[in-house]
């Protein structure tokens, strides 16, 4: 495969991340600004200085060249950037957005910044406007892991406002690396429905996914790994520790899948312990198209 062409899916996949990192805010962001000036204003010698070592071995000199011309040949001549903004931090890493305007579209790029403040993975990736304004949340939301210690995967109970315990879902992502929101462009597909069911009076929980947070554990299985190690045991670890919480009705926890989730909703139900109910959300029909 041509080094451009390498260069492309890696940073269209966003695997160019390898170390982990700590809270150093503002400082990281001024890295992530200058990074992607420097990346689209020709200063590979920048973008070198700013990279961690993985990074300098991947994306050298002529790897930037190259992947700036492909980026222009897709999008139009480049135009200017804005000012960047913290998107979230996964695992330790800092990771930020700086909307690029070409000619005939806008991009981001996410910049993903280490412990040492070194740029650690980018990726070109569809323009998300950051929120704006404070989102009311409809009860309160507390931290939650589902599982343990390291191998777990950090996520959101969201318990209604008033006295539990509370009937409660568990919310299961679609394919692909998903945050506990289901983020997806501008949308934010499980958060919006966790809200919209504490507005009913009822509990949800909500986490990162294994291939977002926790890709060390599934690279582990090697060519054994299946969808049993990548969704359908961290819903069934979920149903299990939301029966145990006190504000949670036991024989009341459902589990929700969307799309990739909502086809394994059969599934989770034989597994055990079996949730009370399942919700295919855009999962494979139950009929054949015929």
């Amino acid at each position: 495969m041509p080094t451009a062409a390498l260069a492309m899916l890696l940073l269209s996949q966003g695997l160019l991340a390898q170390s982990p990192a700590a809270d150093s805010g503002t400082a990281a962001l001024k890295v992530a600004q200058r990074y992607a000036e420097a990346f689209m204003g020709g200063d590979p010698e920048t973008v070198t200085q700013l990279s961690d070592a993985t990074m300098q071995g991947a994306m050298g000199p002529a790897a930037v060249q190259q992947t700036v011309a492909a980026l222009v040949a897709q999008s139009g001549a480049f135009i200017s950037s804005a000012e960047g903004w913290r998107e979230s931090d996964v695992q330790g890493y800092k990771r930020f957005r700086v909307a690029l305007t070409f000619e005939k579209q806008v991009l981001d790029v996410r910049v993903v910044i280490d412990a040492n403040d070194k740029v650690a993975g980018v990726s070109f990736i569809e323009h998300l406007e950051p929120e704006t304004g404070e989102i009311k949340v409809p009860g309160v939301e507390h931290a939650f892991l589902v599982g343990e210690g390291a191998d777990g995967l950090p996520g959101s109970l969201l318990l209604p406002t008033g006295h539990g315990p509370f009937a409660a879902v568990v919310l299961v992502h679609g394919s692909g690396p998903n945050d506990r929101d289901g983020t997806l462009g501008p949308n934010k597909i499980l958060r919006d429905i966790a809200y919209g069911l504490a507005e009913h009076g009822i509990a949800s929980l909500r986490y990162d996914k294994r291939s977002l947070v926790n890709t060390q554990s599934l690279a582990a299985h090697g060519g054994d790994m299946t969808v049993e190690h990548e969704v359908v045991l961290d819903a069934q670890a979920a149903v299990r520790l939301l029966r145990e919480h006190r504000q949670v009705n036991a024989s009341k926890v459902f589990v929700a899948g969307h799309s990739l989730g909502g086809a394994m909703v059969p599934r989770i139900a034989r597994m055990s312990p079996a949730p009370e109910g399942v919700v295919s959300l855009a999962g494979l029909p139950s009929r054949s198209l015929r």
